[in-house]
Parts: C-alpha cells; structure tokens; sequence
C-alpha cells in the first residue's frame, strides 16, 4: 500500500498548491465565468458524479454515520483533497502490508461425513490476518470478512 499512500500525499499537496492558487489569483465570483462554457457545465458535472460515487464507498466502508457524514462534506466542499485524505487515512489504517509469516495451522474434525479442509486458521492467525491491511481490507472497510477455508466467506 505503499504507492497509494505515496499517490495520496501527492494528490493532496497537488491540490493544497492549486486551491491556495485559485484563491490568490481569481475572485470568488469569477467562478460564473467557467459555467458560461459548456465543457466548464460538463466538467463539473464528471466531476460531482466521481465525488457521488466516492461518498457512496466511504458510506459503504464506514460504522459510523458521523464519520462518513462529514467525510461526504469535505468531499463535496474540497474535493479530490478529501477524497485523497480519506485514502491515505484507510490506508495507513490497515497498515501492515501483508500477513504474517507464521499462520499456523491446526488439524479439523470432520463433522457428520462433512468434507472439510484438513486445516484452519486459529482465532489468533485470523485476528493477524484481518489487520494485515489487504486490498480487501481497504475496500470493503466495516464489511469485511476474514477469508476462511481455502477462500470462502464465514
């Protein structure tokens, strides 16, 4: 997750630098200027759809209202500063980049004639797992779910 994090600090400096820019060098109100222009309406209507879609992860990711309440603000008050924000705040959330080396494994019945893997994963290694900070992990945000069994959802 390195890259993103990287990807975000640059995404977030980029966007300090240009807004501070903005605000120095044109008025508020010149903004009427840029609508005046069809490909300014078009523009801004790409750009409130990625931000819309944007929200719509953080709400899915999110436990909190509150959080993904304010996130959806910053998000449609400051754009692409808070989208990349929230990025690198995921990120560095589910930190270690990978699991760790030692997942153990431990032998399982098998229940009535059931087939079942003849290994699992103990509370502990799947404790490990779910903070080994995962695209999954990422993404899915309060909604996941620690693989178990080979890869099927518990």
């Amino acid at each position: 997750m390195l890259p993103l994090k990287a990807f975000c600090v640059l995404g977030m400096t980029a966007m300090t630098a240009v807004i501070g820019w903005a605000l120095l060098t044109q008025p508020p109100g010149a903004v009427s200027e840029y609508f005046a222009n069809v490909w300014g309406v078009v523009s801004m209507v790409d750009l409130y759809t990625g931000f819309v879609i944007f929200s719509a992860w953080i709400w899915s990711r999110e436990s909190s209202t509150g959080k993904a309440v304010a996130w959806t603000i910053a998000m449609m008050t400051t754009g692409w500063l808070a989208g990349c924000a929230y990025c690198l705040q995921a990120a560095v959330q589910e930190n270690p980049p990978c699991p760790p080396a030692n997942v153990q494994h431990t032998a399982v019945g098998t229940p009535e004639g059931a087939m079942q893997p003849d290994w699992a994963l103990s509370p502990e290694n799947v404790a490990s797992l779910q903070a080994s900070g995962d695209w999954n992990k990422f993404m899915l945000g309060k909604r996941f779910q620690p693989l178990a069994y080979g890869g099927l959802r518990s």
